[in-house]
């Protein structure tokens, strides 16, 4: 089974099981809009905008799609510094 037939299949049948109808649509376009932010810093803020729903939505989407072993997320290590 190759990797997008396997996000499929999840997002149809596993994560059906899991949330409301409503917000499955939601949740797939949230997964689009990951795929083109992969290896980038991310900001649920914006992320948040661009769906046009609430932080705490993303927050609990993001963290059923690492519960469903879809994706994960890579906290920075250390402090970044900025100098002129």
């Amino acid at each position: 089974m190759g990797t997008r037939e396997r996000m499929r299949k999840v997002l149809s049948e596993d994560l059906r099981d899991l949330e409301r109808a409503e917000e499955l649509s939601f949740i797939e376009v949230m997964v689009s809009a990951l795929l083109k932010r992969v290896c980038s810093p991310l900001s649920l803020n914006s992320l948040r905008e661009d769906l046009s729903v609430s932080h705490e939505s993303v927050k609990r989407w993001l963290n059923i799609l690492e519960n469903l072993y879809l994706g994960f997320s890579i906290s920075p290590y250390g402090t970044v510094k900025y100098e002129l």
